[in-house]
């Protein structure tokens, strides 16, 4: 059993399908907003963008304290949690909302695409100037004998094939209003292809076990103890 850590950085869940554009899912938004009202109340609307189809920006549909949202356009649907309480209880969330907008809508069966997205804040002080990247992340890379592996900036992004589905990940610093610094990990789990709606359980289940093991891997043991509130 993977460990559970009481100070993770993470501050963004998603959980995400897209299928073909179906066009009674932009006549019946209202339809779905019914049914989750009560939960999701706060209602958003897309802004034109310009070379972007209107359908294809989702609406939002927002709980009151803004723990969790839903994004519904004519090609996808997901759900965002910003107060991650544990997989058990975001998966049981996703279930419940994807088993209401298949009640409402009775159209999507082929899924085009899944994908479960952790978005991390890590903090830092620099050291000397530097980046310590491999205080919190094990990256090794490679580089001409000339040229030291520690780092001013960086920004990375790759993307790795794993198990019939591919895990991209992106890397990079991040500047807050108060002038602190902060590493920005991004990585999700995707799978693309013939996919169909009636397996979600089993696709987010197959995510979270190949994004758990990736973010076990990547961070350090010293980060370990600090997400653990062993030091600060």
């Amino acid at each position: 059993m993977h460990e559970i850590y009481p100070k993770p950085p993470l501050i963004e869940t998603i959980f995400e399908i897209k299928f073909s554009g179906e066009p009674s899912i932009d006549c019946q938004k209202d339809k779905f907003f019914n049914k989750i009202r009560k939960d999701y109340p706060k209602l958003m609307v897309p802004r034109a963008k310009e070379g972007v189809a209107i359908a294809l920006e989702p609406y939002l549909f927002e709980k009151e304290d803004a723990s969790y949202s839903i994004g519904l356009s004519i090609n996808k649907l997901f759900l965002s949690c910003k107060k991650y309480q544990g997989f058990q209880v975001f998966k049981k969330e996703v279930l419940r909302v994807f088993a209401i907008f298949d009640d409402t809508f009775k159209v999507i069966s082929v899924l085009n695409r899944t994908g479960l997205r952790y978005i991390n804040i890590i903090p830092f002080a620099r050291e000397k100037g530097l980046i310590p990247l491999t205080s919190f992340l094990n990256i090794n890379i490679a580089l001409p004998k000339s040229i030291p592996p520690v780092f001013k900036n960086i920004g990375i992004s790759f993307v790795s094939q794993k198990d019939g589905g591919n895990i991209t990940t992106r890397i990079e610093p991040a500047i807050a209003p108060d002038k602190s610094e902060a590493i920005i990990l991004d990585f999700d789990y995707a799978k693309e292809g013939q996919l169909f709606f009636q397996s979600i359980e089993q696709y987010i289940e197959e995510s979270h076990k190949h994004t758990k093991h990736f973010f076990e891997e990547l961070v350090t043991e010293d980060f370990k103890k600090i997400m653990r509130g062993e030091v600060i």
